[in-house]
């Protein structure tokens, strides 16, 4: 059964968290305001409580970690509401108050809440969900986007748009955000059902898009009177058109009729020369959806090929883009 799931709550994709996912390498933040910082643990006990939900109001959620911990930084003076949910345990909600103390620490017991079914034991089973994550007005499959929950560790679309989450509670309502790059986050909670197929189609972040814009207007200026550019190049609007069935070889021999591919000299990638040659079988190798922009140059001499990755690459760095220079020699010479 196929299940398209509505978007929850839907949140501009920060750029740097994306960054911190993908490299799970933390990256220290200068904190502007207060920290709420607290752990969460079972009453009676002082036994610690993992992968809690904690919500503080206004500035979102987060799982208490291994040690059961949280930590929300750059926190306004005010009164905030702070809830915190586990399984297993009864939910607790509670305002604190924060004013200009640098540190503001937060003890949250949780109690348990006991089921109970007249002696009978009864066992939570885990399930798989499987799901895909398109972009609907472009029918278009979005290939590694992140798909997290509270419950499992989470995992990347496939390039067919597929992910799946396993060892999910069956019964147990999941949280579950989808994170595409260039696209608002999607972030909904639904009862998992191993029977359903679920589909998460968000929408294009207009605040990326424009920022795609920019970097794509630094590669058009640096080609600008630049008598290499003897081709229309292939920008992402362009490229998805061949998406789901063509290799990028493919899309090239359609797109400019003519069957030059074999005298490609040189491939760069993101700036950076590859020695994938001959390039028919690299290029085999590579789908239209994963690219941002494609430039052949010198009479097809050269191919340029800008991923979706090197673009959020392109945000946070001063990259100075070089200027396309080739010679005819053995091996060819290329910048």
């Amino acid at each position: 059964m196929l299940c398209r799931v509505s978007p929850g709550r839907i949140e501009r994709i920060g750029l740097i968290a994306i960054l911190v996912l993908a490299t799970a390498v933390p990256i220290p933040v200068l904190a502007q305001g207060v920290v709420v910082q607290g752990r969460v643990f079972q009453f009676g006990s002082r036994a610690v409580i993992p992968n809690a939900t904690v919500d503080l109001e206004g500035y979102g959620a987060m799982l208490t970690t291994a040690g059961g911990t949280f930590r929300f930084e750059d926190v306004e003076p005010g009164e905030y509401t702070l809830r915190v949910e586990a399984l297993g345990f009864s939910p607790e909600s509670r305002v604190i108050e924060v004013d200009s103390t640098t540190t503001v620490p937060v003890l949250v017991p949780l109690r348990i809440a006991p089921l109970a079914v007249d002696s009978l034991v009864v066992e939570l089973r885990r399930i798989d969900i499987k799901g895909r994550v398109r972009d609907a007005a472009l029918d278009l499959l979005l290939i590694n986007a992140e798909v997290l929950t509270n419950q499992v560790a989470g995992s990347l679309t496939d390039a067919h748009g597929r992910f799946t989450l396993k060892d999910v509670l069956e019964g147990v309502p999941v949280r579950v955000v989808v994170r595409p790059f260039g696209y608002l986050r999607v972030d909904t909670t639904f009862v998992p059902d191993e029977d359903e197929t679920y589909v998460f189609e968000p929408v294009p972040d207009p605040w990326v898009e424009g920022m795609i814009k920019a970097q794509i207007d630094k590669i058009e200026e640096r080609s600008a009177g630049i008598s290499a550019i003897g081709r229309t190049p292939m920008n992402r609007e362009r490229l998805v058109f061949y998406s789901g069935t063509f290799s990028l070889l493919e899309a090239l021999e359609v797109e400019y009729r003519n069957r030059e591919m074999g005298e490609i000299g040189c491939i760069i990638i993101d700036e950076k020369r590859e020695d994938f040659l001959p390039a028919d079988h690299f290029l085999q190798t590579l789908l239209p959806e994963e690219l941002e922009r494609v430039e052949l140059l010198f009479d097809g001499q050269m191919l340029r090929i800008y991923t979706r990755e090197f673009m959020q690459y392109m945000f946070d760095s001063e990259l100075e883009l070089r200027t396309p220079v080739f010679a005819d020699v053995s091996p060819p010479f290329c910048l």
